[in-house]
């Protein structure tokens, strides 16, 4: 049973509380399934390290006593969360979608994150399978019923 007044935070727990409750979505592996500590490996990974070292990117002068250090922390974030697309184009060079042949919550979030990095010099998009993946994603409707709302553009991703 579900409580009306119930309130969490945090996107991945948000995430996996829908999927969950909604087991008809598909959007994560059912209790018992091989794939599903997978889906929580790449839930864990994308909010806790992607997502976490974003936001030292977005405000690196959270990040420093010294506001003079701010563009050498981007320079560095950037770089690092580079290094992650590449390990993250690396797992999808045999899978249609993070967890294999199945769009799950780890799909969303992770485009989500690739569209905050598309400005990088080495952009998500620059990464083959990574590329595949993004532009595949792009075709969801879900997807495309996000960006219209908040007016993103995937141009970029056709």
């Amino acid at each position: 049973m579900v409580k009306d007044d119930l309130v969490i935070f945090e996107s991945a727990a948000i995430c996996i509380h829908l999927a969950e409750n909604h087991p008809s979505s598909n959007l994560i592996p059912e209790i018992g399934d091989p794939n599903r500590a997978k889906f929580f490996q790449w839930m864990m990974y994308l909010t806790n390290t992607v997502q976490a070292e974003l936001m030292v990117l977005f405000y690196p002068e959270k990040h420093t006593t010294d506001i003079h250090s701010t563009d050498n922390i981007v320079e560095a974030q950037e770089d690092r969360i580079t290094d992650m697309f590449e390990l993250l184009d690396n797992e999808l060079a045999d899978n249609k979608f993070l967890i294999g042949e199945y769009i799950s919550v780890c799909d969303y979030f992770l485009f989500m994150l690739a569209v905050w990095a598309d400005e990088f010099k080495k952009p998500p998009l620059a990464f083959n399978n990574l590329a595949r993946y993004l532009c595949i994603l792009a075709k969801d409707q879900a997807i495309i019923d996000v960006c219209k709302k908040e007016n993103l553009s995937l141009v970029n991703y056709q």
